[in-house]
């Protein structure tokens, strides 16, 4: 199962090519855009200085128009398509961060939580853990018929487990005490 969180190697190599197309892309916009403006810049200044004729001069004034508006309003139309694209990815980017810091509040409380429950077993003198009954029993008995033993605390386990004769094991040690 992928986590929302991770980004492979491949998504890596998509986004690479992607925003090197959208580079490309962004500044051939932007020379057309340079280009119809000053064309249009130029066709309006030649119409208006040197044409003398009223119906070409008008033809090529409405031309020069054409082109120069083309450029700014692409011009425009780019810029705030950049800021909104912008916006977008500061959004994006603000939720990854809200997501990981929830994780990582997640995941600190849980850790803690352990922490906690580690040192309240240390403060309690407790030894050794075990997973389950099974795991422990031999060593369970070994210390209880041990020599060096004088005190016994067994915490997390059923003295019917001592006292029947279901385990021969614990009930051996039992017997021994």
């Amino acid at each position: 199962m992928k986590n929302s969180l991770d980004l492979s190697k491949e998504d890596n190599d998509i986004d690479t090519n992607l925003s090197l197309y959208q580079y490309f892309v962004k500044n051939i916009i932007i020379l057309l855009c340079t280009s119809f403006i000053f064309m249009g810049l130029i066709i309006i200044i030649l119409s208006e200085e040197f044409i003398t004729n009223y119906l070409p001069k008008i033809i090529l004034f409405g031309i020069g128009n054409s082109l120069l508006i083309t450029g700014l309003v692409t011009v425009g139309t780019n810029i705030f398509i950049r800021k909104q694209y912008d916006k977008i990815n500061e959004d994006k980017r603000k939720d990854f961060e809200d997501q990981l810091k929830l994780e990582v509040a997640q995941q600190t409380r849980i850790i803690t939580s352990h922490v906690k429950s580690l040192n309240d077993l240390y403060l309690t003198g407790a030894v050794r853990l075990f997973k389950n009954r099974t795991e422990a029993k031999e060593d369970i008995k070994q210390v209880l018929i041990g020599d060096n033993t004088d005190e016994i605390k067994i915490i997390g386990i059923s003295l019917n487990d001592f006292v029947r004769d279901e385990d021969p094991t614990l009930h051996q040690a039992w017997e021994t005490i």
